[in-house]
């Protein structure tokens, strides 16, 4: 088995609660509640009103779950407020995932390793209204 690699994220996830609590995923991605876990152990699926990725140079994509409206400050990307097609109907359950791509030689050492981060939800249907962001 190859060992993994420690990548840096290059975006952290921030999520809201409809309370107005919240928090920010730490560099590490280390659970506050189970050490052995992602940060993301620790969001609680049914608060979450706003699930954001921040860069450092403050350009961010979110998703707001209480209308299923995207909003992106990323240059070269929407600029708005933005929906995935029609949002249909509520309630309105969060997807988050990161999509690694590891390349290597033929000698099994890793060249490099990539990550799309994605997000959205699923609608009450099941429909799935997501985006994909480098």
């Amino acid at each position: 088995m190859v060992p993994a690699t420690k990548v840096h994220l290059k975006y952290l996830f921030h999520v809201q609660y409809y309370d107005g609590d919240g928090f920010i995923q730490n560099e590490e991605d280390v659970s506050r509640v189970d050490p052995t876990k992602s940060a993301y152990y620790d969001v609680e699926q049914d608060k979450v009103e706003y699930f954001t990725l921040i860069t450092s140079d403050e350009g961010q994509v979110g998703v707001n779950l209480g209308t299923g409206i995207f909003l992106s400050t990323f240059e070269g990307f929407y600029a708005h407020n933005f929906t995935v097609g029609d949002p249909g109907p509520k309630p309105y359950k969060l997807i988050f995932y990161r999509q690694h791509t590891h390349n290597f030689t033929m000698g099994l050492e890793e060249i490099d390793h990539t990550i799309k981060y994605c997000i959205g939800y699923i609608d009450a249907n099941g429909v799935e209204h997501k985006i994909l962001v480098d």
